[in-house]
């Protein structure tokens, strides 16, 4: 049974999806990464509040950065993720979650290609990735491909 949805009630950022799709409906998760190969290029898949809910696959090094105004929140989907730091590293598999705070220096590394689930803030619009000029990962919010 379909309910009938109200869009005045819901705020304007939300009123493209449900044109889009007439009803709000679950995101699955599997078949957006069907739709891209490129690694270490984030594709956006929901907004929550000021936060964008990004899918990326991974294989290789990134770059040492940090994050001076957000934190950082990796899901692992598939693979094994290890986020290493100046003094040591956290290794991930998949299911498993960690949040970078603001400011701290990491660099993800995945030996094999790992998807994941990355949540960042909104509000600067680019993906937030200072110290260091890493343009694929650079991507405008209002371009990056939508899923």
């Amino acid at each position: 049974m379909q309910k009938h949805i109200d869009r005045q009630k819901f705020p304007k950022k939300y009123v493209p999806y449900l044109s889009k799709y007439k009803l709000l409906k679950p995101i699955n998760v599997n078949e957006k990464f069907s739709k891209f190969i490129k690694q270490w290029h984030p594709h956006q898949i929901a907004v929550v509040d000021d936060m964008q809910v990004l899918l990326a696959k991974l294989q290789g090094e990134f770059v040492w950065h940090d994050h001076p105004e957000i934190d950082e929140v990796f899901f692992v989907i598939n693979g094994v993720l290890d986020i290493e730091f100046r003094d040591g590293k956290v290794t991930l598999e998949s299911g498993e979650m960690f949040v970078i705070p603001k400011g701290v220096e990491h660099r993800p590394v995945a030996k094999n290609e790992c998807k994941m689930m990355i949540k960042s803030s909104n509000h600067l619009g680019i993906f937030p990735t200072s110290r260091c000029d890493v343009s694929q990962w650079r991507v405008p919010l209002k371009t990056a491909l939508r899923l």
